[in-house]
């Protein structure tokens, strides 16, 4: 929505929203010469399906594509374009790791209610792993004992 030429402004929706989520936010922002974007995350909305791991990653880059290659953003861009880019919730998050990773498409960010990481670290996912293997050590403790008991 908006002017052809007007500034790119992408709307990024949160965890189980889609693009639907900005419908009142479109109209006021292309009414002031924004050309205005709210898209559905890969998994989300009327978006594709794919049966993949999705994590921040995916969504970061899907973002980063779609202002390269619809929004016309980039280095490479003609103009040089960059974009306005906002998000809510996850897509607040996501907001922000494509302004860090890809600086030359965004010209600002913001957060709005940002959720943290999607996938944890290397080291995070080592402790929930350990986690979840200490808890059925339990479990199998807890049960070799009540066994024990019941013979007795």
């Amino acid at each position: 929505a908006g002017p052809e030429d007007g500034q790119p402004f992408l709307l990024i929706h949160g965890f189980g929203a889609s693009g639907f989520h900005w419908r009142r936010n479109v109209p006021a922002l292309a009414a002031a010469g924004y050309r205005v974007y709210a898209i559905d995350l890969v998994g989300f909305g009327l978006s594709s399906k794919p049966i993949i791991d999705y994590d921040s990653r995916l969504w970061r880059d899907q973002c980063a594509a779609f202002l390269r290659e619809v929004a016309g953003c980039g280095e490479a861009a003609a103009n040089g374009r960059r974009a306005v880019v906002a998000g809510n919730s996850i897509g607040g998050y996501c907001a922000l790791a494509v302004a860090a990773e890809y600086p030359e498409l965004c010209l600002g960010v913001a957060s709005l209610n940002g959720a943290g990481r999607f996938s944890p670290s290397p080291e995070q996912a080592e402790v929930l792993r350990l986690a979840e293997e200490e808890k059925a050590a339990r479990g199998a403790l807890r049960a070799a004992v009540d066994e024990a008991a019941a013979q007795l």
